[in-house]
């Protein structure tokens, strides 16, 4: 039997292509052992002496890795007036956004994400440069309002997680908003942070559960994803808890509601009672404000 031009070489030595017996696709052929062996449970088919002609047999293709930076025509927020304005409308102040390292490029605030240290992904939130206070947000079109680089999974990290995880932080906000992280300020041990929409992917929780944090509490819309977020959180050991927001949406609260409101729920679940807590259900915290 030969190798078929469509093998793939996965090692040194080793070759993948689908097992001739049964055509699962785990099915590997060291070419130094003279073996091949189908992982397949109901095949484990092993066959010996296969012809094979390295020049017929395909590498397999590397990954490759983008290379997140700013455009060259993109300038410090401290130089564009309209995005300073528009910042001050959501009570983010210009010392803020230059902690954060955001930028301005054309009609876009650009925010960057960083892991490790290393920029991972570029958020680009639209506005428009024709209104004035929180119209210049509001006016632009939700199918236009943010600008994601192509190839590049909003969903991998998670917001300020770097600071978070140096500083050992036991306890941490999820919300959906970027801009909302900008203008809050650290609550007892709670930071916060943005899931960039309200799920919680595997990959953010693997973050959660490599770091120091215990305690989570969720401030999304309602619905089944922020059950989700909770139940992906208790398998790993971690204390999640909801905010279940009466005016419905986070943005339709201001900034000195939003700190209230966190600073009440993590008075009224003390650190004492997340300790003891062993409930499977979740426990939900309903704010009539």
């Amino acid at each position: 039997m030969k190798i078929p031009r469509t093998a793939i070489k996965v090692g040194d030595n080793e070759y993948k292509f689908p097992c001739p017996k049964c055509g699962h696709e785990n099915h590997y052929y060291n070419i130094k052992k003279g073996v091949s062996y189908c992982h397949r449970a109901s095949c484990h088919y092993t066959f010996h002496d296969v012809d094979y002609s390295p020049v017929e047999i395909k590498e397999e293709p590397k990954e490759k890795k983008l290379s997140i930076h700013f455009p060259s025509d993109s300038v410090p927020i401290k130089y564009d007036k309209k995005v300073i304005e528009a910042l001050q409308s959501r009570n983010i102040s210009l010392e803020t956004a230059i902690k954060y390292k955001l930028r301005s490029w054309r009609d876009y605030i650009q925010i960057p994400v960083y892991h490790k240290c290393k920029m991972v992904n570029l958020v680009q939130r639209k506005i428009n440069r024709k209104e004035t206070g929180k119209k210049i947000f509001s006016s632009v079109p939700h199918k236009e309002r943010y600008l994601y680089i192509k190839g590049v999974s909003t969903t991998d990290y998670l917001f300020n997680w770097d600071d978070i995880a140096q500083t050992n932080q036991r306890g941490v906000v999820l919300i959906e908003n970027t801009f909302n992280v900008l203008w809050f300020k650290r609550s007892f041990i709670f930071s916060l942070t943005t899931t960039f929409g309200s799920h919680l992917s595997d990959k953010q929780v693997e973050l959660i559960r490599n770091s120091n944090v215990k305690y989570v509490l969720i401030l999304w819309d309602q619905g089944a994803s922020a059950n989700k977020a909770i139940n992906k959180l208790r398998k790993i050991g971690v204390r999640a808890e909801n905010f279940f927001l009466r005016k419905g949406q986070p943005d339709d609260y201001n900034k000195q509601e939003i700190q209230k409101i966190i600073r009440e729920g993590i008075h009224a679940i003390s650190i004492n009672k997340w300790e003891n807590w062993i409930t499977e259900q979740p426990l939900s915290v309903r704010y009539r404000t």
